[in-house]
């Protein structure tokens, strides 16, 4: 939208707009020119910039400041990116935004080039870049685009907060280059690399590939039939480093990518159901301990009997002859339990009082 005008954002044109962006069209407007003598004001009073859902754009200088004229951004209207919209001085014609036009007044001319300046000159440029963008990837969204070109922009020559003159001069090769790059064809892997844990690779972008095929890979030797997309490291192989070989086929054009998950840590246990002390909490009666219920099985368990915080003396087995000690004290059992290339975990049960 190369226009603008004085006012708040008339009702009319906001529904136009949300109903555009909510539809994947993503709106760009031009700042604005300024006041009457030509100076810029803030976007806040300018017509349709003071938009909600739209990409706002004011007007860079050939030596890269921002132009005097065009409006500015303001906290609660932030600009959002700069583009070429020259400066005016007729003196340098690179001071000017030269494009086609046409010499007739009435009626149709000769094609003629015009230098012209304004924020209308730099509005077409972030809307081409945007073209461009969109036909890399129809289904970017009017938020990933401006993050595309903000993050790519150059920064003006003169200091020009982000609120006011937006993120920088927007560079269409650099903007085209992320996107371009984002999507080739790849692979990640996610999950737990440890013993027991699920990795799990998968296609990025997951548009990119017809078919993909998968193989898995044990400090760079290939593992015999982990040919799924998803691998689980088994205790053997605590230390080693784990990767994934994939072959993505698009238009019958297969390309082959690596990913490495890293190095395999120990794995984890976890539990269904927690340790528990039974038996009748008197003094002179025996209780017993569960070991709960734990994943993976553990190879091997051992206790601590608590009274309160403190450690009872002697206490390791699986069971407990309470002691007139432990009158009216809380006790508990702590099972630890162990298995090779896992972390050794201990729980606590829940404490009972002793009668």
């Amino acid at each position: 939208l190369s226009l603008g005008g004085l006012g708040t954002c008339p009702a009319s044109i906001q529904d136009a707009i949300d109903a555009a962006v909510a539809a994947g069209v993503p709106v760009v407007v031009a700042a604005g020119n300024g006041d009457s003598s030509g100076n810029g004001i803030p976007l806040a009073n300018s017509v349709p910039a003071n938009c909600r859902n739209v990409i706002r754009v004011t007007a860079s200088t050939y030596e890269g400041a921002r132009a005097g004229y065009s409006n500015y951004g303001t906290t609660d209207f932030p600009a959002t990116i700069a583009a070429p919209g020259g400066s005016g001085d007729s003196s340098d014609l690179t001071d000017w935004v030269w494009s086609t036009w046409n010499n007739g007044a009435t009626a149709a001319g000769s094609p003629v080039y015009v230098g012209m300046v304004g924020t209308s000159m730099a509005a077409p440029h972030v809307s081409a870049v945007v073209a461009m963008l969109k036909a890399l990837d129809p289904t970017l969204t009017t938020a990933q685009l401006t993050a595309l070109m903000t993050d790519t922009a150059t920064p003006l020559s003169t200091s020009c907060t982000a609120t006011k003159c937006g993120a920088g001069i927007v560079d269409a090769a650099a903007a085209v280059q992320a996107e371009a790059a984002a999507l080739q064809p790849g692979v990640t892997i996610s999950g737990a690399v440890r013993v027991g844990g699920q990795l799990t690779a998968s296609v990025t972008p997951a548009s990119a590939a017809a078919t993909a095929t998968y193989q898995w890979l044990r400090d760079g030797a290939e593992v015999g039939r982990a040919t799924d997309s998803t691998y689980t490291p088994a205790a053997e192989e605590l230390g080693t480093t784990i990767s994934v070989r994939a072959v993505l086929t698009v238009d019958a054009i297969p390309t082959t990518v690596e990913a490495t998950a890293g190095t395999v840590a120990p794995g984890t246990f976890s539990y269904s159901v927690r340790p528990y002390a039974t038996g009748t909490f008197r003094v002179g009666r025996t209780v017993r301990a569960n070991t709960g219920t734990w994943s993976p099985e553990p190879a091997t368990y051992s206790y601590r009997w608590f009274r309160g915080s403190k450690a009872i003396k002697l206490a390791t087995k699986a069971t407990y002859r309470l002691r007139r000690a432990d009158r009216y004290k809380k006790v508990r059992v702590r099972v630890t339990v162990t298995l090779d290339a896992y972390t050794t975990t201990a729980k606590k049960s829940v404490a009972k009082k002793v009668r």
